[in-house]
């Protein structure tokens, strides 16, 4: 399957959007999302849009929503998506028990093992949330510079 940055993130903006109106979730773009998330830049993208669009509780939600549609084998970074934004809405227990599931189907995943530290060292939900902010920008940018790229 050959799909561009740009076709990823219309294709998450979709189920974004369907989320936000309480419709059902395009499956065939959901599919698209699950492919491409497995791409760390696509990943990062919704690690920053999610909570700053639907709020850390809302993203969570709509994470849940997805991992219900997907199959086993591409949910890790789903899982690992679910744990920051867990671990955002102080809810810890659940953030850890998101990191090993993620850990449990991919060990060697790398975010989630950067979470285990995060969450291992205390870090205050707010510089969580504060480093993603600032982050989120660089990703964008980065996208729209290589909107017509393939995604690997």
């Amino acid at each position: 399957m050959r799909l561009t940055n740009k076709q990823a993130l219309a294709a998450y903006h979709a189920v974004a959007e369907a989320f936000t109106k309480n419709e059902a979730l395009p499956i065939n773009e959901v599919n698209l999302v699950s492919y491409s998330i497995q791409d760390n830049q696509v990943r990062d993208y919704v690690l920053g849009h999610a909570p700053m669009t639907l709020g850390a509780e809302g993203a969570i939600e709509f994470i849940t929503q997805i991992l219900s549609l997907i199959e086993e084998d591409l949910r890790v970074p789903f899982y690992t998506l679910l744990s920051a934004f867990y671990y955002e809405a102080g809810d810890t227990e659940l953030a850890v028990a998101s990191l090993h599931t993620a850990q449990a189907l991919n060990p060697n995943y790398s975010l989630a093992n950067l979470f285990t530290r995060v969450i291992n060292a205390k870090w205050s939900a707010e510089l969580f949330a504060e480093m993603r902010n600032e982050l989120h920008p660089k990703v964008e940018a980065t996208f729209e510079v290589e909107k017509e790229l393939a995604i690997a």
